[in-house]
């Protein structure tokens, strides 16, 4: 279950970014998750709120964002979304693609009593 692992590269990515910024109480964290990545939301907000039970970040809610499988043909140049892991386009049915999006692991932002805190790059 390498989402525990993942829970805790957040947990001490948000309290290292809490001290550098000097944050007050986190309430919540938004991370972006892309439909690539095999990860199941609940388990990371499960490992999340274990990881969190007591200390500074006890009470914080973890707030997915699933991004798509998006992109463009390479042969008829339009935008595209992948349904069902299908990769072809709709519209040509070519199978050269370039996917954009999909792969996404990172965390977006935080909430907290300053106000949010949008994260840089």
């Amino acid at each position: 279950m390498h989402e525990l692992a993942i829970a805790q590269s957040i947990v001490q990515s948000v309290e290292r970014e809490k001290a550098r910024r000097g944050l007050g109480k986190i309430s919540a964290v938004g991370v972006r998750i892309g439909e690539l990545t095999d990860l199941m939301p609940e388990a990371l907000d499960f490992g999340f709120q274990a990881l969190i039970a007591e200390g500074d970040l006890a009470g914080c809610i973890l707030k997915i964002d699933r991004v798509p499988v998006a992109g463009t043909c390479n042969t008829c140049h339009q935008s595209l979304t992948v349904q069902n892991l299908v990769f072809s386009c709709p519209h040509c049915y070519s199978t050269d693609l370039d996917i954009q999006s999909g792969q996404e692991l990172e965390i977006a932002y935080l909430e907290c009593d300053d106000g949010d805190a949008p994260l840089p790059g």
